[in-house]
């Protein structure tokens, strides 16, 4: 009898305890430590009640411990589609397909919101030119076909890993390695190398070779889902940096496009974003010999010339050009970065002076 009446003790404290926690649960603004969201214990029945639009709405443990975050429905629907997230603008159409279809969405990305949870995403293609200043070239020229070529050949990203004539890595990769980088206006620029040593480096990548049809640059589209099913936007060339022996211009329907500078800097392994060099990273010896991270690109600045800096990768001057591949079409643009802007909102932002026009007579 003592051991049933202990086990009910027991019971009815647990029950208790249980009870307590249930009500010490609450729902709140931004975080733990913000203003309760009226009497609602969980962020899904605040999302639900539809009185707190955009609002961030978190659920919280007695002890403090965030469970569950949730951005309210902008519009204080229980579900809707968004732009870019719960709290951004309310897409009129009911469907992705007919949201995409009105064309006011091009390019933008679509989210279902279910009581301010994520419930689906949809990215609408691109179907216009974001930059009205770009000349799109038609793909009946001798550029826009090697385009096309290179497109079929490597038309997602999986296509460039598995290539071994040439070899290809992200030369912006982040977490040491082991994350992709996506650069802003860039996106997921791959490199080609010749795979020698344990491990790629700035001394085995490979050099155009003058051929347009031979890119040694590849560039994807980091969108959502398995990166190797990254889409193909685009290619370029590069080569060592000689401020004597300019590159001719690729010229394009009679329009001449001459190479870029890739300034000489580094990359940081932590987050493989780009920071250009500046005077103070040179060497004294290639200081002492003239050497300038000048403007006009009138020095050649090789890695050499450059300090170590641990945990970062350096690379010299770079003459580069970019082609971009028009979404949709066989058409072509050639330009610094991408005119259709094809990258997220989390993709790392590099200086203006990563890439600039030689200007040395």
């Amino acid at each position: 009898m003592v051991l049933i009446k202990w086990s009910l003790l027991m019971l009815a404290m647990a029950c208790l305890v249980f009870s307590a926690n249930l009500e010490a649960r609450t729902a709140r603004f931004d975080n733990c430590d913000g203003a309760a969201a009226g009497d609602h214990n969980t962020a899904r029945g605040a999302c639900r009640s539809g009185n707190y639009p955009g609002r961030v709405i978190v659920s919280c443990k007695n002890n403090g411990k965030e469970t569950d975050r949730r951005t309210c429905n902008s519009g204080g629907e229980k579900k809707s589609i968004h732009l870019g997230s719960c709290g951004g603008a309310v897409v009129d159409e009911d469907s992705f397909s007919d949201a995409c279809d009105s064309g006011e969405h091009d390019g933008e990305l679509l989210v279902l919101c279910k009581r301010g949870r994520e419930a689906k995403h949809h990215q609408c293609p691109i179907r216009q030119v974001i930059d009205p200043d770009t000349v799109i070239h038609e793909g009946t020229t001798e550029l826009a076909i090697a385009a096309a070529a290179v497109r079929d050949k490597y038309p997602k990203n999986i296509d460039a890993q598995k290539s071994d004539d040439p070899k290809f890595i992200d030369s912006h990769t982040k977490s040491f390695g082991i994350g992709h980088q996506e650069l802003v206006g860039f996106g997921i620029t791959m490199v080609a190398h010749d795979g020698s040593g344990p491990a790629p480096s700035a001394d085995s990548i490979i050099e155009w070779d003058g051929d347009i049809a031979n890119p040694n640059m590849l560039i994807y589209q980091k969108s959502r889902g398995n990166r190797k099913r990254w889409p193909i936007i685009g290619m370029g060339y590069s080569s060592i940096y000689d401020s004597e022996e300019v590159p001719d211009p690729i010229v394009v329907d009679g329009i001449e496009y001459p190479f870029l500078i890739h300034e000489a800097g580094y990359h940081p392994i932590t987050n493989g974003g780009f920071n250009c060099a500046d005077n103070g990273n040179l060497k004294q010896s290639a200081y002492e010999d003239g050497k300038r991270i000048d403007a006009e690109g009138t020095h050649v600045i090789t890695r050499d010339d450059l300090k170590y800096k641990p945990g970062q990768v350096r690379h010299g001057r770079i003459w580069s050009h970019h082609i971009w591949f028009e979404p949709g079409s066989d058409r072509i643009a050639i330009a610094k970065t991408d005119p259709w802007r094809r990258q997220n909102d989390t993709a790392k932002a590099i200086g203006d002076c990563a890439f600039f026009h030689h200007d040395h007579d």
